[in-house]
């Protein structure tokens, strides 16, 4: 602890100021994750401040999940009243939605890795994983047939309902917000079936899932995220109805991050030289080269 103490005050005299006592509460992992993060706070001198602040620290956390353990027996149990009504669906297969959930799938396997070094560079290093136990999960759900794939919005819902539980970190909230609201805009234009669908309309869709998912995220393109990915090509499509621009404006808005300044996420106090792009971004075009492929 006393290295870390010793970094803490460093970084602290780094931007000006001068600690004088230093707590170091919290040393966690993700679970996907190929390293450790610890955190510091750096308390004021003031003894009143001082605590006040520590007080507020040791307040009991009763998020799922997220516990204090000093304070609960038995963290891993569960709350039965916090979990939401189940939804009926009847599973069916079709062949082209099939195919697109395996080529996403085999893409991210091949980029995974890609993913996962850009993430190790300017983040926590389990992006590529994270995106992989998403796509693995939807996966495998189509390959068991479970999936109603004869109803567009029902089976968004549900590949929501699986990315929530298969994906952590902000990548998977973003995704499964993202494709919350890709549902509800479906419902919205009354589509039912897949012979309904467009290249054109699921870009209209997109965009409304964009307005939605905007809705809990102060992330905008220009900000080195996903959404430097996912907006031009929602825009691109719901335009032109042509897949391939479509691409080729995600993964030029992918490839723009390397040189953009970070304003969420990790990236934003990893100090790195390199020009490398945003691993949301660069996962979130290697799922989507997948879905083109699928379609051409």
């Amino acid at each position: 602890m006393g290295l870390v103490t010793k970094l803490a005050t460093e970084a602290t005299r780094a931007h000006g100021f001068e600690p004088v006592r230093v707590f170091s509460g919290t040393y966690m992992t993700g679970l996907a994750m190929p390293g450790a993060s610890i955190t510091l706070l750096v308390l004021p001198e003031d003894e009143s401040h001082y605590n006040n602040l520590l007080a507020l620290v040791d307040q009991p956390a009763y998020c799922p999940g997220w516990v204090n353990h000093a304070r609960v027996k038995e963290a891993a149990s569960t709350d039965e009243s916090a979990q939401g009504p189940s939804v009926k669906f009847e599973p069916a297969s079709d062949p082209t939605w099939e195919r697109v959930i395996a080529e996403a799938y085999n893409n991210v396997v091949v980029e995974e890795p890609y993913v996962t070094l850009l993430d190790q560079l300017m983040g926590d290093g389990d992006c590529g994983q994270v995106l992989l136990s998403g796509a693995t999960a939807i996966h495998e759900a189509s390959e068991a047939k479970e999936l109603p794939l004869n109803d567009p919005a029902a089976a968004l819902a549900r590949i929501s309902s699986l990315v929530e539980d298969a994906m952590g970190g902000t990548s998977g909230i973003i995704y499964c917000l993202f494709l919350d609201g890709l549902a509800q805009q479906l419902c919205a234009l009354e589509i039912k079936d897949n012979a309904s669908l467009s290249a054109k309309v699921w870009g209209k869709a997109m965009l409304g899932a964009l307005d939605t998912l905007y809705q809990y995220t102060t992330a905008r393109p220009g900000h080195r995220t996903l959404i430097d990915a996912l907006q031009p090509f929602a825009s691109t499509l719901s335009e032109t109805g042509d897949l391939s621009a479509a691409l080729d404006a995600a993964d030029k808005g992918a490839a723009a991050t390397a040189h953009m300044q970070p304003k969420r996420g990790r990236a934003v106090y990893v100090q790195s030289k390199d020009s490398t792009a945003d691993a949301g971004a660069a996962g979130l075009v290697a799922v989507l080269k997948g879905v083109v492929s699928a379609l051409k």
